[in-house]
């Protein structure tokens, strides 16, 4: 019984601390307004995690999870400098991967999968610094090749 009040302690003293972040022009602070550095959490009413970001002097850096509130993984998205940089990943709530993007310091760039919600292949894209770049194909739901163009 003493460990379950202790649980249910620690969940609301983080939810607490959670709620007094605060964002301003694009950078986070703490409850006595100084750039937030640490991992921040929030969760739905249910007690689930909704999302989890990591912040350094302010900025988001590293990863960002976001989840569905059946606790499956909706979005990981990866920053540099507050900018996203790196692979964002996208699922069903089922858990089926739907996309898979790259950006280079706040830009599209490399290549961008998109897939339905079975899974099948639909779009595959690429960017070059925000460009669009190379072959661009597109799939029917049966995976036959229906479009293609490049740029």
């Amino acid at each position: 019984m003493n460990k379950l009040v202790l649980v249910i302690l620690l969940v609301l003293g983080v939810v607490t601390t959670n709620a007094q972040l605060s964002e301003k022009d694009g950078k986070y602070y703490d409850q006595d307004n100084k750039l937030y550095s640490g991992v921040y959490v929030e969760y739905y009413d249910s007690g689930s995690k909704k999302f989890e970001m990591n912040v350094v002097n302010g900025v988001k850096e590293g990863l960002t999870t976001i989840y569905f509130e059946n606790g499956k993984t909706k979005e990981i998205r990866s920053f540099l400098n507050n900018q996203m940089d790196g692979t964002w990943l996208t699922y069903e709530p089922t858990g089926v991967k739907t996309g898979e993007a790259n950006y280079k310091a706040g830009k599209k760039h490399g290549k961008w999968f998109i897939w339905d919600e079975h899974g099948v292949k639909r779009y595959e894209m690429s960017y070059n610094d925000g460009t669009k770049d190379s072959t661009w194909t597109i799939w029917d739901g049966n995976g036959k090749v229906v479009g293609k163009k490049e740029y």
